[in-house]
């Protein structure tokens, strides 16, 4: 399933580059830096990837971990069609850049709450990834920043394990 997802993610960068970037451009409202374009749909088309590497991550963490306990509402979000942007034949490739900002925020948390414990060794892929998903959520945050915010906020509210952040990820209705 996952390489199905990732196969898809390399055919809509491929075939929509212009409408990716005209979605891309038109958020910025300026003129866009050389290499914005191309580092959030390298990223993106990474995101199966990067799941699969936040899944394993999550395996180590602490069972009492906040972190823990609030991604496993992200692993089920990332199934979830109708969210911030919702992925749809209209939206392409932009429709999933919500989708890969969670998932940088996300697996740059983990990485840190996993270099605090000190339970576990990184790779130098981990180090190398990590580093792109926090330029990835930098520059996606300029793009997307009203929705960056909300994520950031319901994503703090699943930390703090408040049930209605939860209900609110899920449902159809995302907050506003």
């Amino acid at each position: 399933m996952m390489k199905a997802f990732e196969r898809h993610l390399e055919a809509l960068a491929s075939l929509e580059k212009d409408a990716f970037r005209e979605k891309v451009q038109e958020r910025w409202g300026r003129k866009l830096p050389k290499g914005l374009v191309e580092e959030l749909s390298d990223f993106i088309v990474r995101l199966p990837r990067v799941e699969r590497r936040v899944f394993h991550l999550w395996t180590w963490l602490q069972d009492d971990s906040q972190l823990k306990k609030a991604g496993s509402h992200f692993l089920t979000y990332m199934y979830q069609p109708d969210d911030f942007i919702p992925e749809t034949e209209k939206s392409g490739l932009f429709g999933y850049i919500d989708d890969a900002y969670i998932a940088a925020l996300f697996y740059e948390h983990m990485i840190d709450e996993i270099r605090h414990q000190k339970s576990r060794r990184l790779t130098q892929s981990d180090t190398e990834l990590y580093r792109r998903a926090v330029r990835f959520k930098r520059k996606a945050g300029a793009v997307i920043p009203e929705e960056a915010i909300r994520i950031k906020l319901l994503i703090a509210d699943l930390y703090e394990s408040r049930e209605e952040a939860a209900r609110q990820l899920f449902s159809q209705a995302m907050p506003a």
